[in-house]
């Protein structure tokens, strides 16, 4: 199943590498559909996770796959211009722990927003993203980590982003995720965790611009900004 999935991601870089330079300018806006998958060490951070549970066992290790879509603002726009590298959308997958029958596996849903902090070089970017969303299927009842089947998740993480291609990027990093209800029941122990993240993705559309002329945009605007307004007051 990897191997075809992985397969299928060649196919799309391949396809979306090959596309013609006037359909990416028609294009508003700036498309990415990726996946990513993680392996991480859950916090001990309640005695759920550190033997105070029915198997009376510590339980440390989790996985999680993703798919995520992305997209970011036409050049065109103000936005795009200010923030070119900015992208924000949505991500669905699954989180698995050690025990299926007194932790759960969850289904999560997020939003997600992100962006390149520092070029490393032509193919090589230093980036961030946050996430914020639900995730469905916790294990309820006496075993006192959490009384809701749905519960928040939030989390993120710095990248290390590689471009091969100019429409295929790959990207690795660490992130952290804490999953919790709010405190809106009892018990709620939350579940907190660190690992280290590797994804594939594919980009549609116009080519995003440099750090470099979002800088100078940014910098016209403010001027104009502040050629367009007086201001003063009265002490």
């Amino acid at each position: 199943m990897k191997k075809i999935c992985l397969l299928i991601f060649i196919h799309l870089c391949i396809a979306a590498s090959a596309g013609n330079d006037s359909t990416s300018v028609k294009s508003r806006f700036r498309h990415e559909l990726g996946m990513y998958g993680g392996v991480g060490y859950i916090l001990p951070t309640n005695g759920f996770y550190c033997g105070f549970n029915p198997l009376g066992r510590h339980f440390t290790d989790t996985r999680s796959a993703f798919v995520q879509y992305s997209f970011s603002y036409p050049e065109s726009s103000r936005y795009g211009r200010l923030y070119p590298s900015a992208y924000q959308g949505f991500s669905i997958g699954i989180n698995s722990f050690e025990s299926h029958e007194h932790i759960g596996t969850p289904i999560s849903l997020h939003f997600h927003q992100g962006a390149s902090i520092a070029s490393l070089g032509r193919r090589f970017t230093l980036d961030y993203e946050w996430h914020l969303g639900l995730s469905y299927g916790w294990v309820t009842g006496n075993d006192g980590l959490t009384a809701s089947m749905t519960n928040i998740t939030l989390g993120g993480g710095f990248f290390l982003a590689w471009r091969p291609k100019d429409r295929c990027r790959f990207t690795l990093g660490p992130e952290f995720t804490h999953f919790s209800n709010g405190d809106t029941s009892f018990p709620n122990l939350g579940t907190n965790t660190v690992g280290v993240r590797l994804g594939i993705s594919a980009l549609f559309g116009p080519q995003r611009s440099t750090v470099t002329t979002a800088r100078i945009f940014a910098a016209e605007v403010e001027k104009k900004k502040f050629n367009e307004r007086m201001s003063y007051d009265l002490t």
